[in-house]
């Protein structure tokens, strides 16, 4: 049976998910020493990127060792590239001490690296095709650039008179939503919007519209939404004139105001948002002529009778303009509130350029929109030839937290190299999805190896490539962590799995977790507090007693970690602990003003 070349290791914290990809990388290169050269190893810290270069040169130096020499983890992750490969020891050893060699010698063609990082390599290069300058500078801080932008845009008020005005709308929408009036603060949150991959398109959009854009389609919503509200309101004023002509009040109904006359009390003040779902009485009077309450008089009896076929045909027009009308309504509406929002986020965008162009600087959140212009549009793209010499195999850590824009702009090299017959390696886990804020898309891992959303046809042959190579698997034992965490993981996970919606119910209800032999103790221990109690006091007050019961079982204070949801409960536990006499370290507990003495 032909091997799959595309990999995917789908699987839990602890399983071994980097060793499986340090493992694989020494299987290319001890099949070929020059095949360091070759591989493209993706992770998304600095910190992650160097930890996989340091295990993937210990692991070469650990067996360039004589082999009684060797680790046990090394012999353990060995044990199958020996029977793949068929090498005996001294020859995998003196295979190892020639790559460690060549890496030696020539350290910066061993990558391993950000995705960031090497975005950032691919438009240092290719600067000239993509029509950027040569001399640009990458502005990492992009909170840095965004505050700059919204600055600038707040000392223009008050001498361009039209962004005056502008802002002015925007501060009464915000008053109207009860929110901060500190614009500095608003506008900052907005423009928060304009570094995430999925803003760009409508980036662009913005682009296209200026202030007189924005008042001409504010002018337009208002005057349809007054033409449909004067409509409605002109029938409901027909309705309660029949009442006056007829003698007749709100109270001489069936329930007054909250029966089916209040409909039209309702019609009358343009209510729109409440006419679309008509009450039951309106809908029983309608239907059966029940207007009036049992035991009225005669002569008001006879009044409603008369008025009745006319109240029913001003509520059936008046439901047939509503129940057309109420979508557009609504959304109108919505607009109506984020109109002018929009046109300060297109202010910002505008003088972002113009800061970009003035410092000749390139936000880092820029790399992967710049290259997505070309890779979703060539089948190989030019930018990519040359590198697609170079790498043969790309190993991607840490897959649930790729952008859709990283991933698609990674395609066209990882089906390069599958066409060439070359292993590429994906490893993740869809539960330990940590960077949504930042564009990452866990939907896409759980896809695999299907693409994730709307794509080109160039991405549906690449999608078709990643199916017909696609070979997947799971490592199903935690080497990480105690049987007891295991075995509690395993039962909460499959628990809470019933409560999700597809597809991230097929994450969690499959997972049942081996543990290591060698680690079969552990502990897991759960408190709830009663409802009626105070839950911040009751935390406080049981945490020393917590600590004490395992100091008492002989664990050490540094053997002990209090995880926090916010900073400020961080904070509120360290004070109470140290009142306590509980030696503390802490961000808090450092300062001065929480020393005994002060």
């Amino acid at each position: 049976m032909t091997e799959k070349k595309f990999k995917v290791y789908k699987s839990s914290a602890g399983s071994g998910k980097t060793f499986t990809l340090v493992r694989e990388f020494l299987r290319l290169v001890l099949r070929n020493p020059n095949n360091y050269r070759h591989i493209l190893a993706i992770t998304f810290t600095n910190k992650a990127a160097n930890e996989m270069k340091s295990r993937i040169v210990n692991s070469l130096v650990n067996l360039a060792k004589p082999v009684d020499e060797w680790p046990e983890a090394q012999q353990t992750m060995i044990a199958p590239i020996r029977e793949e490969s068929g090498m005996n020891d001294e020859e995998i050893r003196q295979r190892a001490t020639m790559v460690i060699a060549n890496i030696l010698h020539n350290y910066t063609d061993l990558s391993a690296t950000t995705i960031d990082s090497f975005m950032q390599r691919v438009i240092r290069t290719f600067s000239l095709d993509l029509n950027l300058p040569q001399n640009y500078e990458v502005e990492l801080n992009v909170d840095m650039l965004r505050q700059h932008a919204v600055d600038r845009l707040i000392d223009l008020a008050g001498s361009d008179k039209k962004l005056t005005s502008l802002l002015v709308h925007y501060l009464e929408t915000k008053t109207e939503d009860d929110k901060s009036w500190r614009i500095e603060i608003n506008l900052n949150e907005a423009a928060k919007s304009l570094f995430r991959e999925d803003g760009v398109q409508q980036r662009d959009a913005l682009k296209a519209m200026d202030y007189e854009d924005y008042r001409r389609y504010y002018g337009l919503i208002i005057k349809w939404i007054s033409g449909l509200e004067a409509q409605l309101v002109k029938m409901g004023e027909q309705a309660l004139n029949l009442l006056s002509a007829n003698d007749l009040e709100i109270a001489d109904f069936s329930h007054g105001k909250s029966g089916a006359i209040g409909y039209f009390v309702k019609l009358a003040q343009g209510r729109v948002g409440e006419l679309a779902k008509p009450g039951s009485r309106i809908q029983t009077a309608v239907a059966e002529g029940e207007w009036t309450k049992k035991n009225q008089s005669q002569i008001i009896e006879t009044r409603v009778e008369r008025i009745a076929p006319q109240l029913v045909e001003i509520y059936r027009n008046s439901q047939e303009l509503v129940q057309v009308s109420v979508q557009r309504y609504n959304t109108f509406n919505l607009l109506l509130k984020h109109l002018y929002p929009l046109a300060v986020l297109g202010s910002i965008e505008n003088i972002i350029g113009e800061i970009r162009e003035e410092k000749r600087i390139l936000p880092i959140s820029e790399f992967n929109r710049i290259i997505a212009r070309v890779t979703q549009t060539e089948t190989m793209p030019y930018i990519y030839e040359r590198l697609g010499e170079k790498y043969h195999h790309l190993m991607i850590d840490e897959f649930q937290d790729t952008s859709l824009l990283q991933w698609q702009n990674l395609l066209p090299l990882v089906e390069n190299a599958l066409s060439e017959n070359h292993v590429n390696l994906v490893v993740g886990d869809a539960k330990q999805a940590i960077y949504r804020w930042r564009s990452g898309e866990v939907d896409q891992f759980i896809a695999l190896p299907r693409l994730h959303g709307v794509h080109s046809v160039v991405n549906q042959m690449r999608e078709q490539v990643l199916v017909n190579q696609y070979e997947g698997h799971d490592l199903p034992v935690n080497w990480r962590s105690h049987k007891a965490i295991v075995e509690f993981n395993n039962s909460f996970f499959q628990h809470i799995s019933m409560r999700l919606a597809e597809p991230y119910k097929a994450v969690y209800d499959t997972l049942n977790q081996q543990y290591n032999p060698a680690k079969n103790k552990g502990l897991v221990q759960t408190e709830f507090f009663h409802a009626n109690d105070e839950p911040r006091q009751a935390m406080l007050e049981r945490l020393p007693e917590l600590i004490r019961e395992l100091q008492s079982a002989n664990y050490r204070l540094s053997d002990i970690a209090i995880l926090c949801r916010t900073n400020n409960q961080g904070s509120e536990i360290a004070r109470h602990l140290l009142a306590d006499g509980i030696r503390v370290i802490s961000s808090d507990s450092l300062l001065l003003g929480y020393a005994v003495n002060v």
